[in-house]
């Protein structure tokens, strides 16, 4: 497939929109502005100094010899103030954090200053030095992240330049023709421009493929903190050699110290209840000696005076060198323990409820059966023990299955109060009482019916006896009003 040129130089410039990479960028472009310009900086400096004493170009640096001295003395210093000003403000801009748009922005102005200064040096003594601008070109394009397609118009521009103010241009002449040594200079400039261009390209891939695998790498990171965050999960590396206890953020922020706390074997056992010391010890002595990997709930104390319970876990591993390491996680369970305990402690109080009622409990499970019943249910079917009726048919426990009632089958909605005759293990039949609440999930499938059963037999017998007496008095007192 063949690519559009503006495409192929501009590299997708959408990909360079995205947030984490232009991050990237702007670190490489940071930490190439911070080094290029201490050394730029520095060479000026040490350039001067060795001048001073005679050492350095050909002349000796005071005010008379750059004042009175010749004009390649003159150029000279102004090229070395001006690498010497280019680099202070690299340094600033990178200690600034300047944005990846100002970055190239300085570095477009560093080219046509530097054009700008050979230009100026070739127009006064007529002899054009190309290769000042090249190395300019070079340097700027490695340090920034620079677009090919803006390198090209960084050398269109300094062509243009020394087109126009450079020995034997329009500004000097007065006329448009190009002179041999015009047309060297400009072949030659233009020759570099090519290669820069192809050095930019090469350059811009190696920032951009290094800046996309930071970005992930970024992200990797990020997404591994936040998850550590939720789960309250800590990392954790144990170096025998060194003696030193390394760890994830995480893992400082649940034991309340300084991310840059030092621990060794003694410190990291401190952190622990005096009752949990010895099996961590023990564990990592194992785990040392042995490899055997370890699994320990136990509590700790942070640095705030603070109880925690925690899962710690460990295994051996084999460091670059061959030398045995501990990596391991350290997990606050500190609210899972707490809920659980809470929740043992809502099963005792409802399995005390459910056992004592005269009321007989119970879960039936579509396809399942009856799940769950308590005491009183197995008592009422004539039954040694709750055990007895789980997974049982609700049709065998109705003394006529073909008129099964509610909710000892799959209603349609909850029931209450509902009468019907029921059949125990051993035949005999008893009438209940029967109440059911039916649980539907989202797409309102039936999950289960809760229900409860009551023995009405002797209150059925006794409203049967009532009703007799009754009868029998009003037949009597019926009687009395005959004979009067």
């Amino acid at each position: 497939m063949r690519r559009d040129p503006a495409q192929w130089l501009s590299f997708s410039l959408a990909r360079e929109q995205d947030p984490d990479l232009r991050s990237v960028l702007t670190r490489v472009l940071h930490t190439g502005l911070r080094q290029c310009g201490a050394i730029g900086l520095v060479a000026a400096l040490l350039y001067v100094g060795l001048s001073v004493f005679g050492l350095g170009y050909d002349m000796t640096w005071t005010y008379e010899s750059i004042v009175n001295g010749a004009l390649d003395h003159q150029i000279v210093a102004v090229g070395i103030l001006v690498v010497a000003a280019l680099s202070v403000i690299g340094l600033v801009l990178a200690q600034s954090r300047c944005s990846l748009q100002e970055g190239r922005l300085f570095g477009w102005g560093a080219i046509l200053v530097a054009a700008a200064v050979a230009t100026f040096e070739g127009a006064v003594r007529g002899a054009f030095s190309s290769e000042y601008v090249i190395l300019v070109y070079l340097l700027v394009v490695a340090i920034i992240p620079f677009r090919p397609a803006q390198v090209v118009g960084i050398g269109g521009s300094v062509a243009l330049m020394v087109y126009l103010l450079g020995p034997s241009g329009p500004a000097w002449t007065g006329g448009l023709g190009f002179s041999a040594g015009m047309a060297k200079h400009l072949l030659f400039l233009v020759g570099g421009s090519v290669l820069v261009t192809g050095a930019s390209l090469v350059l811009y891939r190696r920032h951009r493929s290094f800046g996309a695998a930071q970005a992930s790498l970024q992200k990797k990171q990020d997404l591994l903190r936040r998850t550590q965050e939720v789960a309250q999960v800590g990392g954790w590396e144990y170096d025998p050699d060194a003696d030193a206890v390394r760890g994830t953020e995480e893992l400082y922020r649940i034991l309340g110290l300084p991310a840059e706390q030092a621990f060794d074997r003694a410190s990291w056992l401190e952190l622990y209840a005096p009752s949990a010391r010895a099996s961590v010890e023990q564990a990592l002595e194992r785990c040392l000696q042995e490899g055997a990997p370890f699994d320990l709930e136990v509590s700790l104390v942070t640095a705030q005076g603070e109880r925690r319970e925690v899962r710690l876990r460990g295994t051996a591993e084999a460091s670059p060198d061959g030398s045995p390491r501990i990596t391991g996680i350290l997990q606050d369970i500190t609210e899972r323990q707490a809920m659980q305990k809470r929740l043992h402690e809502q099963e005792r109080l409802l399995r005390s409820i459910t056992g004592n009622v005269s009321d007989g409990l119970y879960r039936l499970v579509p396809g399942e059966g009856i799940v769950y019943a308590n005491q009183a249910f197995a008592q009422l079917f004539g039954y040694d023990g709750a055990a007895e009726v789980l997974g049982l048919d609700p049709h065998a426990l109705h003394a006529h299955a073909e008129r099964q009632a509610a909710p000892l089958r799959v209603p349609e909605e909850s029931t209450q109060n509902e009468e019907v005759l029921l059949r125990r293990k051993d035949g005999s039949t008893f009438v209940g009482l029967l109440g059911g609440a039916v649980v539907r999930d989202e797409d309102g499938t039936v999950q289960h019916i809760d229900g409860v059963v009551t023995d009405i037999t002797d209150l059925k017998e006794r409203e049967k006896t009532l009703k007799g007496e009754r009868d029998r008095f009003e037949t009597l007192f019926e009687t009395l009003l005959q004979e009067r």
